[in-house]
């Protein structure tokens, strides 16, 4: 097997979440008298942070809100991510998803996850997706409140393969933002994007949109790295 660890985005990747952190933002931000769309929200905002999305929406929305109240709207906005979860007596994640981990659990020596997230956010999904059974096969999980700098800069998946006390270039990065691939093109690890949007992404080593087309992918490149390897 050509990588020894497996690094998973969280949000879009692991599991379909967006649309329930847009959900919970605007929980939020109807208490300030607005919301933001669907289409605003994937539009200019997937795959920031809370600390980054807030002060930016407020201020676009010419809210002036101090270092201390939005720490406050924040952990308003986890907490209506929380209960929306918590609803919800099983989580679906994404097709095949489950079987991808199960089988990559075996071939490679780490599966872990980075994620732009709080990990409240993170181990509430993970208690519920595919009814808890993925938890166990992450071997570090990091989140916002592991680095300093949110994606995309490469602290996040540095720190991760620094925890798993492994070679950036021997990580595979799956994402589904074109800020996340950058973070872990910079932090020189290979990337595939998530996605059906094409045109979202460049300088990534694959685009899918589905994880059968990510594990054919795998193992084609596995098969011609021993080819090599052998003459």
């Amino acid at each position: 097997m050509k990588f020894k660890a497996i690094i998973f985005d969280f949000d879009g990747v692991l599991f379909d979440s967006e649309r329930i952190h847009n959900q919970a933002c605007n929980g939020v931000f109807h208490t300030l008298g607005f919301n933001i769309s669907e289409e605003e929200y994937f539009q200019c905002y997937v795959g920031l942070s809370d600390n980054e999305m807030f002060p930016l929406i407020l201020n676009g929305k010419n809210i002036a809100c101090d270092t201390v109240k939005i720490p406050v709207l924040i952990e308003q906005k986890i907490n209506a991510y929380r209960a929306i979860i918590n609803n919800r007596k099983s989580l679906d994640g994404f097709l095949n998803v489950k079987d991808f981990v199960y089988a990559y659990s075996k071939q490679v020596d780490y599966l872990a996850i980075c994620s732009g997230s709080t990990r409240v956010e993170v181990e509430t999904t993970l208690n519920k997706l595919e009814n808890g059974t993925l938890r166990n096969f992450f071997s570090q999980i990091i989140t916002s409140e592991d680095v300093c700098n949110g994606k995309p800069s490469p602290e996040g998946y540095l720190l991760t393969a620094q925890r798993l006390k492994i070679l950036p270039q021997d990580c595979l990065v799956i994402e589904d933002t074109q800020r996340g691939a950058t973070a872990a093109k910079l932090a020189g690890m290979s990337v595939v994007a998530l996605s059906i949007n094409k045109a979202d992404f460049e300088n990534v080593d694959l685009i899918a949109s589905n994880y059968e087309e990510i594990d054919t992918w795998i193992r084609r490149n596995s098969i011609t790295k021993n080819r090599v390897e052998q003459k």
